[in-house]
């Protein structure tokens, strides 16, 4: 709306032709008179993006190309602000709140107030147990105990510990395992076939348990000392800390008495013997085997 013109000072008040106020005079007293109350004073400040001839203080914003409009106290004047974000101090916001299930508990950390109106993200947490229903144990995993013990649960639903476990439970723990026992000869094994090549181990901790059964039905070609390798697991190492191994035997050449065996430190091997021999640990050889013998092994070693 334009302001309302003012009579030039040239016009007199009174007309003197006609002895009354003058017609613009009257006019703008008119004017006046029906104004309404919500005009605006002429020194109020205005915020606008172009300008405005009519008004005669204002601020332009063409200018302010980002930032926000701020009150600095109550009913004071608006000012223009710089500032890209607004900060936490001008928000009020409430604090966020959790709803904790009986698995599991969130905890909102930061100042979430604030920072969720920028998108920042929520850093969580969770204690407790995950109960069965959510993927979890629902049982608390103890981790003291002494060395070389095992995780046990004494009862159903009772908690995971560290401990022994009961010799009634050994089933549990290891159950028997097969392996390929194989001769050789000179650390050859050509030509050589089987009726029966067979071998179970149980390993309890650091002991292997085994059994060994070989039937030949063919002792090949190849020469030299001979030896059954494949053993599950290798030997401890210990300087002269050999194994002894019963074997029982037949179908042996020019040999009239039970062979023994011995398994060496830090290997995978059974030594077939004759035993000492005038004082002499002799090794079998394929001169003793036939295309026919039969070797029985039982016994135990440790391994590291």
């Amino acid at each position: 709306m334009a302001l309302l013109p003012i009579p030039s000072s040239t016009i007199t008040f009174i007309d003197p032709i006609t002895g009354g106020v003058d017609v613009q005079w009257q006019n703008f007293l008119q004017s006046i008179s029906t104004i309404s109350g919500n005009f605006a004073p002429l020194d109020a400040r205005y915020w606008v993006s172009t300008s405005n001839v009519d008004l005669t203080n204002e601020q332009n914003l063409g200018g302010l190309t980002t930032g926000y409009l701020k009150l600095t106290v109550a009913a004071g004047v608006g000012t223009p602000s710089t500032t890209t974000t607004i900060p936490g101090t001008d928000i009020s916001g409430n604090a966020l709140t959790t709803a904790n299930d009986t698995n599991v508990t969130l905890t909102a950390g930061g100042t979430p107030a604030t920072a969720l109106l920028r998108a920042a993200s929520l850093t969580l947490g969770w204690t407790g147990q995950l109960g069965l229903a959510r993927g979890g144990t629902n049982a608390d995993l103890s981790g003291t105990g002494g060395t070389n013990q095992l995780l046990k649960q004494s009862s159903a639903g009772a908690a995971i510990t560290v401990g022994t476990i009961a010799t009634t439970n050994l089933s549990d723990v290891s159950a028997q395992q097969t392996f390929t026992p194989v001769l050789a000869f000179g650390g050859a094994s050509t030509g050589i076939t089987y009726t029966t090549q067979l071998g179970r181990y149980l390993q309890m901790g650091k002991y292997v348990f085994f059994q060994i059964t070989l039937q030949l039905s063919n002792k090949g070609s190849s020469t030299g000392n001979a030896a059954v390798t494949g053993l599950p697991a290798t030997s401890k190492n210990v300087t002269n800390d050999y194994v002894t191994v019963p074997l029982v035997g037949g179908g042996f050449s020019a040999i009239s008495f039970t062979p023994i065996g011995y398994i060496a430190p830090n290997t995978t091997s059974l030594i077939p013997t004759r035993g000492v021999v005038a004082g002499t640990l002799t090794v079998l050889t394929d001169a003793e085997f036939t295309n026919v013998t039969n070797l029985l092994a039982t016994g135990f070693y440790e391994t590291e």
